[in-house]
């Protein structure tokens, strides 16, 4: 691999080590993209905008003058003043960011297991159509009571408050605030066999304005210090969130459709917006409760068991972050990936990236604050597609998945801002790091003590898989146990009028072949027998984590997502077959979480971790 100034690449390894050479179309696309003048020699975006320090390190300023902490606290430094022995955080000096970074990341206190929920699908007698907050805290008190010490959910990011509510979690309007749908509040009602977004955010919209008409003019010291606290980025998001509602019937949600007094925060007609809420029924007051009462609820499931929280790898670029940090993304271009064994078109996944040279120029703001939303109240932090730190592969909109090409990525800083976001939580992180990875990218998490992400389908039978991970038996975009075992995922797929091509037939049978001889499983055995099997060898690997899915101990035949469908399959909207007032008394569940309990202590918990040797 060979890149240029812009970090953009020449070309690529596939799966199968064969090489790709990117199209000057496609490279030239990015560059401009990036802002390189293609007339004549790009400026360097490689200034000293940035500067990194690991703590403890020996590292020279080379420069003097004031550094500014991020309280306003100040100190002379002269050029030879050590960056390295400065606490964590971010400093300035004149237009420069340092960065004063830990060398790892906190890891988890002993060996641990727990559930990974889908938290949409988690539903009570209680909640109105979705699973919410209080039926997270309700499993989470539960699971700690068998012995379980985490529980790894789906996205809470917000959508965008319109009528037509966005299904998948992991294309949200933003990665700094939460999802309203999530709360506990409405009427209750059963989801049915497939949630209805729509009509949940219907009936908890309802629901929560005649809260807020009874609390909005009182004076709530929590919610002035949350507020004060949140400072502009809550403003800003409870603004665009305004706006969608006000604007939306004529406009549509989209913000890039709105007249222009109205695209971008500091737009004339967003101030005069503002200051009439304030004096009216302020919707935008409204809308940070909202965020308020999320922050409180997602508090008080924390209190009951561990979290691990998912940050996704992008936002909707017609949403809030995108509307807020515009002058940071390239909206030009989309997320997604190139051609494999599994999709000869590659993929574009509608997602537009942070243009790096503005972010960094920008001091990473944009970054940080959706670290650090992601960051708070967890225990730890899963990172989604973590290579999207190290490159992406971008795609001109409009343009054919195939003819993207990658872009690297300055990955020290980023890497730097996560390892600064986790010391201030305490916080361990995993980085997603499913598909094809190139070796750097292991080394470097490996060495920042950043958890790589195992699954047991995806692994060679005889394969020892490092302690420094989180192991599952499957994830939510692969087949459950009993849709993997007994061909019912494949079968779903064919009712649903989804053809099924031999290489994802075969594919399904190496995956099947090979679990069944890590777990030691006869080829004919009986679902349940398979469950269990899988979840004892789980419980029993050297991995600091293991996470089951209530799907697979429940033995749901339909997989939660089904890469590359849209209508075609229930993606994000399938509820978990009992509620939690059932579900925690179930046969299969119990047996799960006692597999695991018992599993676990054959391992010396709280053994220190040695990270694996990097190359």
């Amino acid at each position: 691999m060979a890149a240029d100034l812009w970090g953009v690449g020449d070309g690529y390894h596939d799966g199968r080590g064969q090489w790709h050479d990117a199209p000057y179309e496609s490279r030239a696309a990015l560059r401009r993209a990036f802002g390189a003048d293609l007339a004549g020699a790009p400026a360097d975006p490689h200034d000293d905008v940035v500067r990194v320090a690991l703590v403890g390190s020996n590292t020279r300023a080379g420069f003097a003058g004031e550094l500014v902490a991020e309280d306003g606290g100040t100190e002379r430094v002269r050029e030879d003043f050590n960056l390295g022995s400065l606490p964590p955080g971010y400093y300035t000096h004149n237009d420069r960011l340092v960065i004063v970074a830990p060398a790892t990341c906190p890891t988890p206190d002993g060996r641990l297991w727990g559930w990974a929920v889908q938290l949409y699908a988690l539903w009570s007698g209680r909640s109105t159509g979705i699973g919410d907050l209080g039926d997270l805290a309700t499993f989470g008190a539960w699971a700690t009571s068998t012995g379980a010490d985490v529980l790894l959910i789906s996205p809470l990011h917000a959508p965008t408050p319109s009528p037509s509510q966005v299904e998948s979690p992991y294309y949200p309007s933003s990665r700094v605030f939460r999802n309203p749908l999530h709360l506990r509040a409405g009427p209750a009602m059963a989801p049915g066999s497939r949630i209805d977004r729509n009509a949940v955010w219907a009936a908890k919209r309802a629901a929560l304005w005649a809260q807020w008409e009874l609390v909005g003019g009182r004076r709530d010291t929590g919610f002035e210090r949350y507020r004060a606290q949140q400072g502009q980025p809550l403003l800003d998001f409870a603004t665009h969130c305004a706006l969608v509602e006000t604007l939306g019937e004529q406009h549509g949600p989209d913000w890039r459709r709105w007249p222009e007094a109205f695209r971008r925060p500091d737009a004339h007609g967003v101030a005069r917006f503002r200051a009439e809420q304030a004096a009216r029924h302020d919707l935008i007051g409204f809308f940070s409760w909202l965020q308020y009462r999320l922050d409180e609820q997602i508090a008080e499931a924390a209190q009951q068991i561990g979290l691990i929280a998912d940050f996704a790898v992008g936002v909707d670029r017609s949403g809030a972050d995108a509307w807020v940090w515009q002058d940071r993304y390239c909206l030009e271009l989309s997320v997604g990936a190139p051609p494999d064994v599994f999709n000869a078109g590659g993929q574009d996944w509608g997602l537009p990236p942070y243009d790096p040279w503005k972010l960094r120029a920008g001091h990473y703001d944009a970054l940080r604050s959706s670290l650090r939303s992601v960051f708070r109240h967890a225990r730890g932090v899963r990172i989604d597609h973590v290579m999207g730190m190290f490159r992406l592969w971008l795609v001109e909109i409009g343009g054919a998945p195939t003819t993207g090409c990658y872009a690297y990525l300055p990955f020290a800083e980023y890497m730097a801002v996560v390892a600064v976001e986790a010391h201030r939580s305490a916080a361990f992180v995993v980085g997603e790091d499913l598909g094809t990875v190139e070796p750097y990218v292991r080394d470097e998490l490996a060495r920042r003590q950043i958890l790589s992400y195992r699954v047991l389908q995806f692994e060679d039978a005889g394969a020892h898989l490092p302690a420094l991970a989180l192991a599952a038996a499957t994830t939510h975009d692969l087949p459950t146990l009993a849709g993997l075992w007994t061909g019912g995922d494949a079968e779903a797929q064919r009712r649903a009028g989804i053809a099924v091509s031999e290489e994802s037939l075969a594919g399904t049978q190496q995956s099947r072949e090979a679990l069944a001889k890590r777990c030691s499983v006869a080829i004919d055995a009986s679902v349940s027998a398979v469950i269990d099997d899988v979840h004892r060898t789980l419980g029993a690997l050297d991995c600091l984590i293991v996470t089951a899915t209530l799907d697979d101990a429940l033995g749901v035949l339909e997989r939660p997502n089904l890469p590359g469908t849209i209508d075609e399959w229930p993606n994000w909207r399938i509820p978990l077959p009992l509620p939690v007032e059932d579900l925690i008394t179930d046969p299969g569940v119990n047996r799960t979480a006692r597999l695991l309990r018992e599993a676990r202590p054959r391992l010396d918990r709280h053994a220190p971790v040695t990270p694996p040797k990097v190359r």
